[in-house]
């Protein structure tokens, strides 16, 4: 049986060396019995079993938002009265938005919405 390998022993500045071949390292023959993989076990079952639920969960509030709802909705630009061009009572038949004022609306663009009308 070859002796186990000594750690302390170890020089590590061989392993910088690129002709270091590992000759003098003698591997213990009773590292396999020791192997441990058959006796392993799922250990975190409840954790795949909460991670699987929510996908599941979401998987289906995305279906029901998709065919219940109208995600084209959320493309659709929205006027300088908060009506969404298109979708709204007051502009059916207006799909576009016309900014007038360009530069203003350049100028402040988180505001940039409010310079626009339905086309």
């Amino acid at each position: 049986m070859a002796e186990p390998f000594d750690y302390e022993s170890f020089d590590v500045t061989r392993l910088k060396d690129r002709n270091y071949t590992a000759q003098d390292y003698k591997l213990d023959p009773t590292i396999r019995k020791k192997d441990k993989r058959k006796e392993r076990k799922c250990t975190d079952f409840m954790c795949a079993v909460i991670f699987i639920t929510t996908l599941s969960l979401m998987g289906l509030c995305t279906m029901y938002a998709y065919f219940v709802g109208n995600p084209v909705k959320y493309m659709a630009p929205i006027d300088q009265f908060g009506n969404i061009c298109g979708y709204s009572n007051s502009t059916k038949g207006f799909k576009k938005l016309y900014i007038p004022d360009i530069e203003s609306a350049a100028d402040n663009t988180a505001k940039m919405f409010q310079y626009g009308i339905c086309v």
